[in-house]
């Protein structure tokens, strides 16, 4: 066989080892897992702030129409609308309004009668809404509210804040709310004092309840909640998410 010819079968079986070395299959593994999961939610998934719901007792006829001395029933609690332990604290605010709805702080006065603002001679009055009594008690639980210095769960504890001026602040639920259930009640009524001058006759008032419901595992609350009572705080600590 010539020298040209063993040369030529030579890379010509280079090539087919070639050939054959690349396309040799290694045995391999793989694997894959997926793992859902889904954040926790409340009745109105599309809205952020969903989660509790305000419920109340209103008369609202005898509200309508309201004299010195009544007694109106307005019972307020809180529902945890979420699928979790909520911790929950509200807020009230008090308004005087005209005969238009609009809110007013203060009215004017001449030779007895309200005037527009700004009248010449007339005097500029504030008005008050310590004359909007509210009321935290009843017959049968007795006070709604409870200090911290004699805790009662299934209570509201007071905490003033500087910040939310006059009114007094928070109301915090002295307890954990599981899904479904409600607070006790904050309010009970609200009465127009007596002592209510009759320049006050025609007004209009508002009390106006706000509410938060903030998730009470992972001490949330202390991080969301930073004024709240050193009680609520350790109640927050205390739960645990996953039951």
């Amino acid at each position: 066989m010539s020298k040209k010819k063993i040369i030529g079968l030579c890379i010509a079986s280079a090539l087919v080892v070639g050939s054959i070395g690349g396309s040799l299959a290694w045995f391999t593994s793989s694997d894959s897992v997926t793992n859902p999961f889904a954040t926790a939610s409340t009745d109105n998934p599309n809205d952020p702030n969903s989660g509790i719901k305000i419920n109340e007792n209103f008369d609202k006829d005898k509200a309508d129409n309201t004299l010195p001395g009544d007694n109106i029933t307005k019972q307020v609690n809180v529902s945890n609308k979420a699928t979790y332990d909520q911790l929950i604290r509200a807020k009230i605010k008090k308004v005087w309004k005209d005969s238009n709805g609009d809110e007013i702080t203060s009215i004017w006065l001449k030779d007895g009668q309200r005037v527009p603002a700004n009248t010449q001679g007339a005097k500029e009055e504030k008005l008050n809404t310590d004359y909007i009594v509210l009321k935290f008690e009843n017959n049968t639980d007795g006070n709604r509210l409870t200090d911290e210095s004699s805790l009662e769960k299934g209570k509201w504890i007071q905490k003033t804040d500087a910040n939310l001026g006059a009114d007094g602040g928070y109301y915090y639920y002295y307890d954990v709310v599981a899904p479904k259930a409600n607070t006790g009640n904050l309010l009970e009524s609200v009465t127009l004092s007596p002592n209510t001058p009759n320049e006050y006759k025609g007004l209009k008032f508002d009390v106006i309840v706000d509410s938060e419901g903030v998730q009470a595992a992972n001490g949330a609350v202390s991080d969301s909640w930073t004024t709240a009572p050193q009680a609520i705080k350790d109640l927050g600590v205390g739960t645990n998410a996953h039951k």
